[in-house]
């Protein structure tokens, strides 16, 4: 493990995506990980998809239908969660990665965190020796999130252990957006 990792959190729309693009865009060769693109559609949010950092030019897209990597998307009837791609994406993203100087988790602390197999790579991760930084998504989401995508009562515990362990294990700085 090494000390100087990153994690950034903010609310939704402060630009935490963005700021990392923007500033590791000359190094996108030299990341791993992976990141959630917003998907938008006449000024609305659609739904997000996952890429692999290299891949990310942006972090809103136009919405189309078939665009790969969509785990979650809007429907009439609320949020639609697609766990297999995130799940799918997200760790072949983190996988052979051996030789990247610096790991991206954009984002971590959602949905996902109710998946074993998804905290046990992030924990790897980030007791190897590769630098990262990862977005830890906001608290001030958590309850609608909760609500909106129907997750079970133990993921609250679940994330806020997770958060606890993410910020007190490490030698990171937590940067508040």
């Amino acid at each position: 493990m090494r000390d100087g990792n990153i994690i950034l959190t903010g609310g939704s729309g402060f630009g935490k995506t963005t700021f990392l693009l923007k500033i590791l865009s000359p190094f996108r060769n030299d990341c791993g990980g992976y990141v959630t693109q917003r998907l938008i559609k006449s000024g609305r949010t659609q739904g997000f998809c996952i890429k692999p950092f290299a891949e990310a030019l942006t972090f809103e897209i136009e919405y189309a239908p078939g665009i790969a990597g969509i785990f979650l998307k809007k429907s009439d009837d609320g949020w639609e969660r697609n766990d297999d791609v995130f799940l799918t994406m997200s760790l072949s993203s983190l996988s052979n990665i051996e030789d990247k100087k610096l790991i991206v988790m954009d984002e971590i602390g959602g949905f996902e965190l109710i998946y074993p197999e998804f905290r046990r790579r992030i924990r790897e991760i980030t007791e190897g020796d590769i630098p990262w930084v990862a977005v830890l998504k906001g608290r001030e989401n958590l309850e609608a999130m909760c609500r909106e995508l129907a997750l079970p009562p133990e993921y609250k515990s679940i994330r806020e252990e997770f958060e606890k362990w993410l910020t007190e294990s490490f030698g990171s700085s937590l940067v508040c957006l």
